[in-house]
């Protein structure tokens, strides 16, 4: 059964609105149809499974009916935080996704003194959104309930 993404504020009472880039990926590139079964997590480490009741393929938008939510036992781990400096190319994704597979719940992006990348402040902010959609996207391949937060570029 495929696992999907929404922020929490799109969770209602008993019902969740699913739209944008991650409604297109549920109607255009999995092509589930009205009444089929999927189960949607928010983040906040709760999973809903439900019944998709209504779905417009033409405004991207879909409601998903609640019929069980879980909330997975707390895990025994503790919370690490992964802070790594910034390597060469798209290494740094590989880390992200790594580290969220493995259960990391913070990863700080470092500036050293030896760090060849040096983003920018405009490459900064694209560089920290990209990284935490590879977060959400990792979460939702590996069955994690909760994203880790993936914080701005740091100085060491």
């Amino acid at each position: 059964m495929s696992r999907f993404y929404v922020s929490p504020d799109k969770v209602g009472a008993g019902e969740i609105i699913v739209n944008g880039p991650e409604a297109r990926h549920i109607l255009d590139v999995m092509r589930l149809k009205k009444e089929d079964k999927v189960v949607v997590f928010d983040g906040t480490g709760v999973e809903y499974t439900g019944f998709i009741t209504k779905a417009d393929t033409r405004g991207k938008k879909l409601v998903v009916e609640i019929i069980c939510t879980k909330k997975p036992a707390a895990d025994s781990m503790p919370e690490i935080t992964l802070a790594h400096a910034i390597p060469k190319k798209a290494k740094m994704e590989y880390i992200v996704e790594k580290a969220t597979e493995l259960g990391v719940s913070n990863i700080i992006p470092l500036v050293t003194d030896r760090t060849i990348v040096r983003p920018d402040e405009s490459s900064r902010l694209s560089k920290s959104e990209r990284w935490q959609k590879i977060a959400v996207e990792a979460a939702k391949q590996c069955g994690r309930t909760n994203i880790p937060e993936v914080k701005d570029v740091a100085k060491f």
